[in-house]
């Protein structure tokens, strides 16, 4: 019955999308950092810069750019043509409709859904662009709008957010913006597997879905991730300690991660602490558990690693 309810707990958890986060503390801070200077610089140089005093304005849209170029600056919604066009272009979206159709409601729905289009016509998916659209519809309910205003201070807010996250991402050598100066830096010496960069486009087309990874950045993250197998070969049997935690190597549904209870010279008692199969305490003999352990692993950064394997910002491994 208890393992039922965790299932179910878990399934929950996966179905309304919590996930770990793999980022350590100081990773999480730099990043709240870098959105405070954006948004500051933005606010201050747009205000100096233009004298109209309706200039003093921030497009509350920017903040969520702000997170996407400090919490995430190698995603492909994050990068400098996706910011300043899907801005720019859902912002001419939300004035044709603010134009050209009376009704509220419907403007504003029109406008989210074409900027969408525009977005993806153009190959510039940036969420907060839908925003800005929103913005441009309730402002010019206002007697006092101006597009000319609105479009200029936009432009203003995009520059500096974007000059901001250049200067302030590439002051960390894990961090490079845009991503491309990051994963052109990155090569993998994998040459074992018999997969191509058209393999991973013809697996995102055949998806049908927008994925927020490009090809490349696949094939390179799959090269790594084959690297860092590489060192998981070991033909002898690993040892079993007790109070230590074991990995069998599997991938998706298959994986899980053992915690040794205790051990005589008969037999291991030991737990199922991640898997599909959570479980009491089992029994099982010292030459069962050994052919199913792959790996001795411990707790990192939310996630499971490697013992004795500490991984670098660029993705490597030391020992």
């Amino acid at each position: 019955m208890e393992i039922k309810k965790f299932k179910v707990f878990t399934h929950i958890i996966k179905m309304i999308g919590i996930e770990t986060s793999n980022t350590s503390f100081y990773e999480k801070i730099i990043s709240s950092i870098g959105s405070i200077i954006g948004i500051y610089c933005s606010y201050i140089i747009t205000s100096s810069a233009l004298t109209d005093p309706h200039s003093h304005i921030l497009f509350t849209s920017l903040g969520a750019t702000a997170v996407l170029i400090f919490v995430t600056p190698h995603s492909a919604l994050s990068q400098p043509w996706n910011i300043v066009c899907g801005h720019i272009f859902s912002a001419v979206v939300g004035y044709l409709a603010l134009l050209y159709i009376p009704d509220v409601i419907l403007a504003s729905s029109l406008a989210v859904g074409g900027a969408i289009v525009i977005m993806y016509l153009s190959r510039s998916i940036h969420p907060p662009g839908a925003a800005t659209a929103l913005f441009i519809i309730l402002s010019g309910q206002e007697h006092s709008f101006n597009f000319a205003l609105i479009f200029e201070v936009l432009s203003f807010n995009l520059v500096v957010i974007l000059i901001s996250g250049v200067i302030f991402n590439n002051l960390f050598y894990w961090r490079r913006y845009p991503a491309y100066l990051y994963f052109h830096s990155l090569h993998s010496e994998n040459k074992s597997n018999n997969l191509s960069h058209e393999d991973f486009s013809a697996a995102l087309i055949h998806l049908d879905s927008y994925i927020d990874v490009s090809s490349e950045e696949l094939a390179l993250i799959f090269d790594l991730a084959l690297d860092n197998a590489a060192q998981n070969i070991n033909k002898s049997k690993i040892p079993v300690n007790k109070n230590c935690y074991y990995s069998n190597g599997a991938l998706g549904k298959n994986w899980s991660v053992r915690e040794v209870r205790d051990i005589d010279d008969k037999k291991v008692t030991y737990k199922t602490v991640v898997g599909n199969t959570p479980s009491v305490s089992k029994n099982c003999s010292i030459k069962e558990f050994q052919n199913w352990a792959r790996l001795e692993v411990m707790a990192k950064n939310n996630t499971w690693v490697k013992k004795g394997v500490l991984l670098n910002r660029a993705g490597c491994e030391s020992t």
